[in-house]
């Protein structure tokens, strides 16, 4: 049985913290957001858009935190609607996905820091 879909595509957001809190899944290129949306423990789906972006599609998706699809020149749009659907339809692999992003980034980067740049004092 297939789950209802309400896909919402949306170019220029404004307040992108209240879209991740809306979100289930989320289809992203390979860059920083990827990295908000592992916070917000939100499994994406990466399509690289540059080759800047190929090293953090390749580490989030061995550590199953996002899945990496490929560059936006070598994928299909079937792979794309299988993969969302999978994702959809698999709950245990959402929540497998959204509690390693949650380890990788914790939201306690800038206090690490300043103790990190404290011990230079």
């Amino acid at each position: 049985e297939e789950k209802d879909l309400k896909i919402r595509v949306i170019k220029s957001p404004e307040n992108m913290a209240n879209l991740y809190l809306e979100s289930d899944i989320a289809i992203s290129a390979g860059g920083s957001s990827c990295y908000e949306l592992a916070y917000f423990g939100i499994p994406n789906i990466i399509i690289t858009l540059a080759d800047n972006q190929l090293n953090i599609a390749h580490e989030l998706d061995k550590q199953k935190i996002s899945t990496y699809l490929g560059t936006k020149n070598e994928i299909e749009i079937e792979q794309l609607k299988n993969k969302v659907k999978e994702l959809i339809n698999n709950d245990s692999l959402r929540k497998t996905m959204s509690q390693n992003g949650k380890k990788l980034v914790d939201g306690k980067g800038k206090e690490r820091i300043v103790r990190f740049m404290e011990r230079f004092n």
